[in-house]
């Protein structure tokens, strides 16, 4: 027996209730219904044997509804989009077929043009994960292309979420450490980046664009359950409520253009902060000086040091011979001219012997070989520039279809004459 009005319809402007049903689950067919007129009956279905879940593509007329069928006795899981009114054919417009899929999460663009889909198994039969595996797909709405997302890093797919401008997507996935993460088991930072611009706004721990929210909720954590508000810049928090229970937090929907696109606010003028010391890792004294520059500090702390330079003998008295009392002075023996010139000749034989040793060093230094590839050598570096033309002609491509290119970009398009050039020569 169904319990009586478990499908409950609410008015969101007012909070007030509009009608109840009892409902139960059809698996094998989509109703749709008037939500301006429930009481009056479905007004179509969409008949799709062991259909287990479906997604409502936003947008106008005509509807597409998103229905996925698991596997089922060998046969692959599959998605298929339907319009609605449906068209005379009574047929899908899009389909995917998978397999390892026994639930999918699916996620339109805002305009509804394409569907990503992300399939999951509770057992990953590689072994690679405890958390069994997931795949992402992706499908026009038109059914005129249709992919298999590939990952730059194996792993699990944490999130995956559409651009506001439906032009692309952003999947967080892999192992640890994950090439991006955020709010979860590990603590992340976040980027913000004007999308337009492709340049960053700021950084810090946040999951939206303009103001981001933070919660605690139940029943992760039972006690102080509450959500702060923050600004894209970190600061904040703008708003702070703390309630008993909080079991989810969600921006509410707004039409595209209620929120225009605004360019980053001015930066506020920061304070002279405090010249902060840093830390530095643990030396002993011994290692430093400093245990003997203080035992040397307490020996002299009681007596006045002599100043050593002070008497010390000028130069001139050092300089000159000492003489004992009542003998006569020594007689200084000088060189004579023969031993001077014997001396210069040495000297100039020696300097000559240098230079000679100097010059046979040098000739016998080999000038360097040209590098000489192999047919199988220049191949693979042919294949590599050609690799790296082909991504200069996408940036052109996305140059001339209207997006702004970064300087990573920039200098990519910079260096094609160089590439070409290379690739010439190894011809």
């Amino acid at each position: 027996m169904v319990p009586s009005g478990n499908l409950i319809v609410w008015d969101t402007t007012s909070g007030s209730i509009i009608a109840r049903f009892s409902q139960k689950t059809y698996s094998r067919e989509v109703q749709v219904f008037n939500g301006r007129a429930i009481g009056a009956g479905s007004i179509g279905n969409i008949a799709l044997e062991n259909a287990a879940s479906f997604s409502v593509a936003p947008g106008g007329l005509p509807y597409k509804i998103a229905v996925f069928v698991p596997e089922k006795k060998g046969k692959p899981a599959s998605v298929r989009v339907f319009p609605f009114p449906p068209n005379a054919a009574q047929s899908h417009v899009a389909f995917k077929s998978f397999y390892k899929a026994q639930d999918v999460k699916m996620k339109w663009a805002p305009n509804g043009s394409a569907l990503i889909i992300e399939t999951s198994t509770d057992v990953d039969t590689s072994g690679k994960s405890y958390y069994g595996e997931t795949n992402l797909f992706y499908v026009q709405s038109d059914g005129q292309y249709d992919c298999s997302i590939p990952l730059t890093k194996e792993g699990t797919v944490h999130d995956v979420q559409w651009d506001p401008t439906s032009k692309g997507f952003v999947v967080i996935a892999g192992a640890m450490p994950s090439n991006a993460t955020g709010f979860g088991n590990l603590p992340g930072n976040m980027d913000f980046w004007d999308r337009n611009k492709l340049k960053k706004l700021g950084s810090t721990k946040a999951e939206y664009s303009r103001y981001f929210y933070t919660a605690t909720t139940f029943p992760r954590v039972r006690v102080d359950n509450g959500f702060k508000l923050f600004k894209y810049d970190g600061t904040g928090p703008v708003v702070s409520e703390s309630r008993t229970e909080v079991y989810d937090l969600q921006f509410r929907p707004a039409a595209a253009g209620v929120y225009p696109n605004r360019p980053a606010s001015p930066r506020a003028k920061e304070s002279v902060r405090p010249t902060v010391r840093p830390c530095l890792s643990y030396r002993p004294p011994h290692s430093t000086g400093a245990l003997a520059d203080l035992l040397r500090r307490e020996d002299g702390a009681g007596s006045r040091k002599l100043d050593r330079n002070k008497y010390a003998p000028s130069n001139s008295a050092v300089a000159a011979t000492k003489v004992i009392p009542g003998l006569d002075a020594p007689v200084v023996k000088k060189p004579s001219k023969s031993e001077k010139k014997k001396k210069a000749i040495e000297a100039a034989e020696a300097k000559a012997e240098l230079e000679r040793v100097t010059q046979a060093l040098l000739a016998q230094t080999l000038p360097d070989e040209p590098v000489v590839l192999t047919p199988e050598e220049k191949q693979k570096k042919a294949k590599a520039i050609q690799k790296k033309l082909k991504q200069i002609a996408d940036i052109k491509a996305k140059q001339a279809s209207g997006d702004t290119l970064n300087d990573d970009q920039l200098a990519k398009v910079g260096n094609e004459p160089t590439l070409l050039a290379e690739l010439a020569a190894l011809a």
